[in-house]
Formats: C-alpha cells, structure tokens, sequence
C-alpha cells in the first residue's frame, strides 16, 4: 500500500508543485496579472491547440478510439454536473454564483494537469490517446459550461443557440 502513495506521489507531487510555484511567484510579484492573463491566452489559444494536433497526428486513430471508454466519460462527466447542479440549489442561492460554482466543479482540468499526470504514469505516448479522449468530451464541457452559466441567471440573461453554437465551434481547443 505504502508502494502505491509513494508512486502516486512522485506523479502528482511535480505537477502540484508547479502550479504552486507558479502561484508563490504570482503572490510576491515577480509576475503580474497581465503576465498571467497573457501566458493563459497564449497556451489556450496556441500551445494547447498545437500540442493536441500533434499528438493526434502521431497515432493510428482506429486503435485509439475507445467508444466504451468515451461513453463512459460523457455518462460520468453528465451525472456528475447533474449531481453538482442538484446540491448547490439549497446552498447558492444567487443565479451568478450557482452558475460560476457548477461550471469550476464539473469542469474537469483534463488538458493541463491531467496531460501532465498522463505524461509520467504512461509515457508521452498516451498523450495521442488522451488528445483523442479529449477532443470528444470538449464539446460536451462546452455545452454544459454554456448551460451552467446561462440557465441559472436566465431571468437575467437571454440564451442565443447562434452565439452558443458559434463560441463552442471557435473554441481553440476544438478546432485543435
């Protein structure tokens, strides 16, 4: 057992450490927020994208697509925003909360931490398979985050179907 956390560790603990050096450095100023903002925008918009593509590329698609195991990921990632949904109405109240508090819930951080742990459990090899995994489920994060930020303030905000669609189609990630 013992073997087992140990193992975990040394691949989740890089990862961790990373993103909280990345929030040390940000807390005593050696970046700024607009050094984030940028930094963010360039890895969603350029390198996430290129690196999805090219690890895409690299494999044989007819063994790398698994419908059990993406059907599998869309059932759980559906039960689990519809779980979330149903226990924040008792607890959050206002539209705009309940809205920003599903969507960071369910929304996994598959493309950033989860490439990283993929990485060094599996190979760089995996990542093709998991670019695949994740080029499937981006829609369906996609339209859920769109429900989960407009349907709770719909008395506030009126839902477009055009502009949705649109924003989900020119997502980077889904271009990728």
């Amino acid at each position: 057992m013992i073997d087992n956390i140990i193992y975990t560790g040394n691949i989740v603990a890089p990862v961790f450490l990373m993103i909280a050096l990345g929030y040390f450095i940000r807390r005593i100023n050696v970046i700024n927020e607009n050094f984030v903002e940028i930094t963010s925008k360039f890895v969603f918009s350029v390198s996430l994208p290129a690196l999805i593509f090219m690890m895409i590329s690299k494999i044989d698609l007819s063994e790398a697509i698994d419908p059990n195991l993406i059907g599998y990921i869309y059932v759980g990632t559906i039960i689990a925003f519809v779980v979330i949904w149903i226990t924040t109405i008792p607890f959050i109240k206002k539209g705009k909360d309940r809205s920003v508090f599903i969507q960071g819930a369910f929304r996994s951080n598959f493309a950033i931490v989860g490439f990283a742990i993929i990485s060094k459990m599996f190979g760089y090899e995996a990542l093709g398979k998991a670019s695949i995994i994740l080029a499937f489920i981006l829609p369906l994060y996609n339209v859920l985050a769109v429900i989960a930020l407009t349907v709770p303030m719909r008395k506030e905000k009126k839902l477009n179907p055009k502009d949705t669609l649109l924003e989900i189609l020119l997502n980077p990630l889904i271009i990728a």
